[in-house]
C-alpha cells in the first residue's frame, strides 16, 4: 500500500473531519498517505495545522474529482474518502462485510 494515495474533499467542516475521518487516520497510520482537497481561502487556513498536505481545487466537489482525475498519473491506486467516515469495511467474496 506504499503507492496508496488517498483525496479527501472537504468545504467548511474542520470539525466534522477532525471527530471522525481524521481520528480513523490517525488510528490506522494513513496520514502520510493523504491530501487534503480543500476549495477556499478560508478552509487552507482551519486545515493547515492538521500537517496533511494541502492541495487547491475548483469549488464543487464534481469539478475537484475532475480535477483529481485530470491530474493524477495513470494507473496510481487513488481512495476518495468523505471527511466525516467513522470506518471501512471489507466485502469479502461470498461472506459479505466484515
Amino acid at each position: 500500500m506504499n503507492d496508496l494515495h488517498i483525496f479527501i474533499p472537504t468545504l467548511n467542516r474542520r470539525k466534522q473531519f477532525e471527530k471522525k475521518t481524521y481520528k480513523l487516520l490517525v488510528e490506522n497510520d494513513l496520514l502520510d498517505k493523504c491530501k487534503l482537497l480543500i476549495q477556499t481561502d478560508e478552509d487552507e487556513l482551519l486545515y493547515k495545522d492538521l500537517n496533511i498536505p494541502i492541495i487547491r481545487t475548483p469549488l464543487g466537489l464534481k469539478d475537484t474529482m475532475n480535477w483529481v482525475i485530470d491530474n493524477t498519473e495513470l494507473n496510481t491506486l487513488c481512495l476518495k474518502l468523505d471527511d466525516d467516515i467513522t470506518g471501512v469495511k471489507k466485502l469479502k467474496k461470498d461472506k459479505g462485510l466484515e
